[in-house]
């Protein structure tokens, strides 16, 4: 992956004008401008990841991992749902069980899949 401008400059510390008041992960170097809005949730499908923000949605080719790695680092606090779904804690609603499964209403109206793995403990996380 070749390294932008941005990129590099958000790993040195700040943006390409030396400034730190506007963090946002590298991948929203991918995302067309009009839709750098916050992250409700994101999606992986195959080589790709289906960012979800509060501006729209978009299918970018980068890895689910990477992505929810640079959150972390900026603070961004969330969760995996499913192997496939890592979703924003500010944005997620109901949780709403579905058979052994379940899901979550998000703010967006979206419903985002919980796996029976990480159903128990999500329907704790969001209870309160």
């Amino acid at each position: 992956r070749r390294e932008t401008p941005a990129r590099e400059a958000r790993a040195a510390g700040g943006d390409e004008t030396g400034s730190t008041a506007t963090a946002e992960p590298a991948f929203f170097d991918l995302l067309p401008a009009g839709l750098r809005g916050e992250v409700i949730y994101l999606q992986a499908e195959l080589h790709y990841v289906s960012v979800v923000t509060t501006s729209g949605r978009a299918l970018i080719l980068y890895n689910l991992r990477d992505a929810i790695g640079e959150l972390e680092s900026l603070g961004v606090a969330g969760f995996q749902s499913h192997r496939s779904f890592w979703v924003a804690e500010a944005h997620a609603g109901a949780f709403r069980r579905a058979g052994r499964q379940g899901e979550i209403a998000m703010t967006n109206g979206d419903r985002v899949p919980v796996s029976r793995r990480n159903v128990d403990e999500i329907a704790a996380r969001l209870k309160a």
